[in-house]
């Protein structure tokens, strides 16, 4: 929503540079993935980035170029492929899912608790709990006070660490340091906050999933693992999404099911129209570029097929 420094959180130690910028980099991972601690294994590869860049115009000339990003990588980075940079540097203004800000999650942690594990009076949510606490060391029994979102978010983080990925060195905190050493206009399509009740709303209408997502730790390290490789290997990636949660969840659960509708419906698709209706009616300029995570661009209900519907042309960069 990197991590170095003890710190307590309700007497619970979790490790990270400070108390908002852990819990920002956590949320940040809703839209992804996100943080990662000191690495335990050869890093992966930098993601190829220009995979998922588009040019996207419409008839009176208004242009927008998108880039699809990825909420972790595993080394800093030092400039952007010419490409991007050059679309980066002419677009007159510059939206993002929402410009980091570690001092305004001083006041959001309350939707941390939010329909907390403890208070969702689900034996089935308690015992994938127990089992998560038995193969994380950042996770305890104390920390049922939080919501299945944050624990969800805290196994991803602790799996990220074990392969060597970082929220802190994504391309999405190199765009918005870039906004401010460049002195870019900018439009956040999200606020800090509403990726706060994101975490409260998922955490109500999908506890089970989210937890049964991340019980078996070895699973998630491959899912992960697979996504962001996925991410270089052209359009392989979208498939490759789209297939890790069956693979990592048995869906002959009813409630499981029902619950992974609910979860890709306000993680992706309410989302997704809210962005389009946004980005449309906002004062644009003649040249944008846009920066969200690359799941929020494909399928049917995705940004290019939206921006298709309203007679924008998709014109995809490679080079």
């Amino acid at each position: 929503m990197i991590l170095s420094k003890n710190i307590n959180i309700l007497k619970v130690e979790v490790k990270c540079n400070n108390m908002k910028k852990m819990i920002y980099l956590l949320i940040f991972s809703i839209l992804f993935f996100g943080c990662a601690s000191k690495p335990k294994i050869k890093k992966l590869d930098n993601p190829n980035y220009l995979n998922h860049f588009y040019k996207v115009q419409n008839d009176s000339g208004k242009i927008f170029y998108i880039l699809g990003t990825i909420h972790m990588s595993s080394y800093p980075i030092d400039e952007l492929p010419d490409s991007i940079e050059q679309a980066f540097i002419k677009s007159d203004l510059v939206y993002v899912e929402s410009k980091i800000n570690y001092d305004e999650v001083q006041n959001m942690q309350k939707y941390l608790y939010e329909n907390s594990i403890s208070s969702i009076n689900s034996g089935e949510c308690l015992n994938i709990f127990k089992n998560i606490t038995k193969q994380y060391s950042s996770i305890n029994e104390e920390m049922k006070v939080y919501n299945a979102m944050m624990i969800n978010s805290l196994a991803t983080n602790e799996v990220n660490g074990e392969l060597g990925l970082s929220g802190d060195l994504s391309i999405d905190v190199y765009i918005s340091n870039r906004i401010d050493t460049d002195n870019k206009a900018y439009f956040e399509l999200e606020s800090i906050e509403e990726q706060y009740q994101i975490i409260a709303e998922l955490s109500k209408a999908a506890p089970t999933y989210l937890l049964k997502y991340v019980e078996d730790k070895e699973m998630l390290k491959d899912s992960i693992k697979k996504i962001y490789l996925s991410y270089s290997e052209d359009d392989l990636y979208n498939n490759s999404y789209n297939d890790s949660d069956t693979e990592i969840i048995d869906f002959d659960s009813k409630e499981i099911e029902e619950e992974f509708e609910q979860y890709t419906k306000i993680l992706g698709t309410n989302r997704n129209d809210d962005m389009i209706s946004t980005i449309l009616n906002s004062n644009s300029k003649d040249t944008n570029f846009i920066a969200v995570g690359a799941g929020h661009l494909y399928g049917e209900d995705g940004l290019l097929s939206q921006f298709e519907k309203n007679g924008y042309t998709i014109t995809r960069i490679t080079e």
